[in-house]
């Protein structure tokens, strides 16, 4: 028989490795818990992050610091971000316009 979980989770992020991602590092919390339909990642995001979109997958962006001229580029918008704010980023958004 195996053993029951806990009702519960904790990480953290501190002690998890970054991994390379097309926005900067990312540390990724939950990837292997079977019944939490998602993941939660602390990113540090560079200026040389690269555009792309996720075909199935929704992100949730909430700022915690950033420069006082951070922005995203959001389907064909540059959108200016500051700490406290939340964005959800729906999946195949960031294409721009064209769809490319």
């Amino acid at each position: 028989m195996e053993p029951i979980p806990a009702g519960y989770e904790i990480v953290d992020f501190d002690e998890l490795a970054p991994v390379p991602c097309p926005c900067g590092q990312a540390r990724r919390a939950f990837a292997d818990v079977p019944d939490f339909p998602g993941t939660i990642h602390r990113t540090e995001i560079v200026a040389e992050a690269k555009i792309h979109y996720h075909n199935r997958l929704t992100e949730t962006y909430y700022i915690l610091a950033c420069e006082a001229d951070a922005r995203m580029y959001m389907d064909g918008r540059i959108i200016p971000v500051k700490p406290g704010m939340c964005i959800l980023i729906r999946p195949r958004c960031g294409t721009g316009p064209s769809g490319a």
